[in-house]
């Protein structure tokens, strides 16, 4: 056991060579340790570490959690590593999952994962009891620090050997995880490998693959699989019914996205603030905003509160339509909730009431803007300003060079 652990020590002194550019940033956040340094802290162990080596050596007994206290505030990982080499050849060391945590931590923000790989060898070796979410955590590690999510994906069937098993919160990340890097049959190919890991795929794993298919625009065996999830003993939810009428509206198929609206309730579905938010901002985009406004209206008949992207929606499908009258009414509703325009809805306003010439219109938009703590850009001010003097608003003209500069007057 000394010699494997000697391994992974000799491993670290030889990264030195390889990596010194790593290395110069672990020794800058520690106190300075020179390249000579390094070679020293093997050779003259006690000495180098100093305090911590006096830790680890006067107790009679070293508990876990006092060697996490040394371990924790570290921001060496070849310090670290050291110490929890010496902890290891105690009587009373008790590798657990912990300790490895804090170590694999340290080791993964500087990139190290060729050491992570053999101190997992080590604890395969040590029968160290390990728990679902030590091992979420270290997929999340390789595929997010490391970006190798195949490593994970073995990981994931690797946790047997260390007699534990994942769960299916595990197995939808590491599915999300190759969908989300349009990996979209290495994900199909997991789902079907489930049952050899124990796992039963959920409501969470269908809406993945469902996500998938949308993204390749295979909308029909989006269908097969929502049709097919009562059979697999799990039921669509509104984010399965999300993701499937956001595609569509995205397609430009508003009228399909409503009828699967109408049949969410078929399996005891109830649609929520978002699935109104999408099919509003279709109906929207599509110039048809008075069927959107019935639907607004019909949202919180239900029981359910516009949110911001609720008005958003109305507010750019007026805009949309050059309705700037109208779209002025739902900027002030909005703000009677609490919610802010967006600087983009003031741009449009104000550039709307000045083509129509509506000056005064324009201009409270402006001041209704900075009320908002929203920067008119120059661009929306030279608008103003020449709308002005081409319709000859001589007063107006005073109103908005106070509105620029209050202290000339």
């Amino acid at each position: 056991m000394a010699r494997e652990r000697a391994g992974v020590l000799k491993g670290l002194i030889q990264m030195e060579s390889l990596h010194c550019s790593q290395f110069h940033v672990w020794t800058s956040l520690k106190s300075a340790c020179s390249t000579s340094t390094l070679y020293k802290l093997v050779e003259n162990d006690d000495e180098e570490l100093g305090i911590y080596a006096k830790k680890l050596k006067h107790r009679d007994w070293l508990t876990s959690n006092e060697l996490l206290k040394i371990l924790k505030p570290l921001n060496d990982p070849l310090l670290a590593i050291r110490i929890f080499n010496r902890a290891a050849q105690r009587p009373d060391y008790k590798p657990n999952e912990t300790i490895y945590s804090v170590i694999f931590n340290k080791l993964a923000c500087v990139g190290q994962f060729d050491i992570i790989e053999e101190l997992l060898e080590q604890m395969k070796r040590e029968d160290c009891r390990c728990t679902d979410s030590f091992f979420l955590e270290l997929i999340k590690m390789f595929t997010r620090k490391a970006h190798n999510p195949d490593r994970a994906l073995k990981l994931l069937f690797e946790m047997r050997d260390f007699k534990c098993w994942p769960t299916v919160k595990t197995f939808n990340f590491a599915l999300n995880v190759f969908v989300g890097a349009k990996e979209f049959e290495k994900a199909y190919k997991l789902y079907l490998r489930a049952p050899e890991i124990a796992i039963s795929p959920n409501t969470s794993s269908v809406n993945i693959l469902i996500k998938a298919l949308c993204r390749l625009s295979k909308i029909d065996a989006a269908y097969e699989l929502l049709y097919e999830m009562p059979k697999q003993g799990c039921y669509p939810n509104e984010i399965t019914y999300g993701i499937l009428m956001n595609h569509l509206c995205t397609e430009g198929k508003v009228e399909e996205a409503l009828k699967l609206f109408k049949s969410m309730t078929e399996y005891g579905c109830a649609p929520d603030t978002v699935i109104f938010n999408i099919l509003i901002s279709g109906l929207s985009n599509q110039g048809k905003i008075t069927e959107a406004i019935e639907l607004f209206e019909s949202m919180q008949s239900k029981g359910l509160a516009p949110t911001k992207g609720s008005y958003h929606a109305i507010l750019y499908g007026f805009l949309c339509n050059r309705k700037f009258i109208e779209a002025k009414a739902v900027s002030d509703q909005m703000l009677s909730n609490n919610y802010c325009p967006s600087f983009f809805s003031y741009k449009s306003l104000i550039s709307g009431f000045c083509e129509e010439g509506l000056v005064d219109d324009a201009i409270r938009v402006l001041e209704q803007m900075v009320n908002q703590n929203i920067v008119p850009r120059m661009g929306i001010w030279d608008l103003l300003l020449k709308t002005i003097l081409k319709n000859s608003c001589a007063t107006n003209t005073v109103l908005l060079v106070k509105e620029i500069d209050p202290a000339v007057y």
